[in-house]
């Protein structure tokens, strides 16, 4: 879901009234604003607050959206009038990248060091370019796959989170012109799955719903891009399992590309794929619309399977379980296969942007003063 305010946003408002305002709700200090990115394998959602004075109270809007993770390294898109377009770059590695929905052959994400690549960098920047944020200084707060955050001490991976925010706190460019884009002042990363039940179980002010039991146990199922989060979530807030399964949308993806290679014999770029998944029809080079229904079913059920049979381990060790809890964009993809094994399941509205509005709600409400602090740190020049 993309809100109509997010184009320019930043760039359509007065800044200081608007940190001014968002401080006070948070009675916090702004000195820059802070956007919530789920830099994801197969798309990057953000979730910001907007704030509008209402009969004379400062109230909160979740603005939310999306772009495909899609890019390929060099210049492949022109404009009209010629001239590489959608081009990001970076000084510090003299990589640059084409970030465009349409890019030919874009490069596939699911790699180790995803969160640590050129790639993701310039991704969140054509998220903050969309947002009206070049050449200002923003917080960025994201996330990682539960088991890539938990894999360390103190189940912390301190060495990845730490590499994840040095590469997103790299300089950046826009254009042939090389027009500064943001400057990312610091960054947190917060763990998915997790985020996504914050999301389910507070509200944008930090209250706890008041519709939900807070002595339940609820499993968290959060299915991304290349990823599946599953999270056993405690009464008191504590994470009684996880586990992280390398399935997602992409892997359907890549099912769905083979499957309509072998009853065609053309292989169907991007934009089809999403097209195919979202319609259960492909058209050929504009000819009439052709059934893909029992393709979609196939590749769905691929992926599904085994996701399913991980979800039946956790309800054998925890027969207490009351809820489960599904989001991200798979969950959204899926939900029909999903509901005819657990009819009883709770989606979240607008399913793939609940880990950005997770950690968004996570930095604001709980951690604040301190991102704040290291953000000025850093733009002051006063961190050891």
């Amino acid at each position: 879901m993309n809100n109509p305010k997010s184009k320019n946003y930043f760039k359509n408002i007065v800044m200081e009234q608007y940190l001014m305002q968002i401080g006070q709700v948070f009675d916090t200090e702004f000195a820059m604003p802070v956007v919530a990115i789920d830099d994801g394998y197969a798309q990057c959602n953000w979730a910001f607050f907007d704030v509008e004075e209402k009969n004379g109270v400062l109230e909160l809007e979740m603005i939310e959206g999306n772009i495909p993770s899609l890019g390929r390294r060099g210049r492949h898109t022109s404009g009209m009038a010629g001239g590489a377009v959608n081009l990001y770059g970076c000084p510090a590695t003299g990589e640059e990248y084409t970030i465009s929905p349409w890019v030919p052959s874009p490069e596939d994400t699911r790699s180790k060091d995803y969160p640590t690549t050129d790639l993701n960098r310039f991704l969140v920047h054509a998220v903050l370019d969309h947002l009206g944020l070049a050449g200002q200084n923003v917080i960025v707060v994201t996330g990682l796959p539960l088991q890539q955050f938990m894999d360390g001490e103190n189940n912390t991976n301190t060495v990845l989170l730490n590499k994840k925010r040095e590469n997103l706190m790299k300089s950046c460019h826009i254009g042939t012109a090389r027009k500064p884009a943001a400057k990312v002042a610091y960054t947190v990363t917060y763990p998915e799955a997790v985020s996504g039940m914050v999301d389910y179980l507070i509200d944008d002010y930090g209250n706890m719903n008041p519709s939900l039991k807070p002595d339940v146990i609820r499993l968290g199922l959060d299915i991304g891009g290349n990823t599946t989060d599953l999270a056993i979530v405690l009464p008191g807030n504590q994470i009684g399992a996880f586990k992280t399964l390398e399935l997602g949308v992409k892997h359907i993806k890549d099912k769905l590309r083979q499957l309509l290679i072998q009853r065609f014999d053309y292989e169907p770029d991007p934009q089809m794929l999403e097209e195919a998944l979202l319609k259960k029809e492909v058209s050929w080079f504009g000819s009439d619309p052709e059934d893909v229904s029992p393709e979609v079913a196939d590749a769905i059920s691929f992926v599904m399977t085994p996701i399913l049979s991980e979800i039946d381990s956790f309800k054998k060790d925890f027969p207490s379980l009351r809820e489960i809890v599904g989001f991200g964009g798979g969950v959204a993809l899926m939900h029909s296969s999903i509901r005819e094994r657990y009819p009883n399941i709770i989606i979240i509205e607008n399913a793939d942007g609940a880990n950005a509005r997770g950690f968004l709600k996570y930095g604001l409400i709980y951690d604040l003063p301190a991102i704040m602090g290291s953000a000025m740190e850093h733009v002051n020049g006063t961190v050891d």
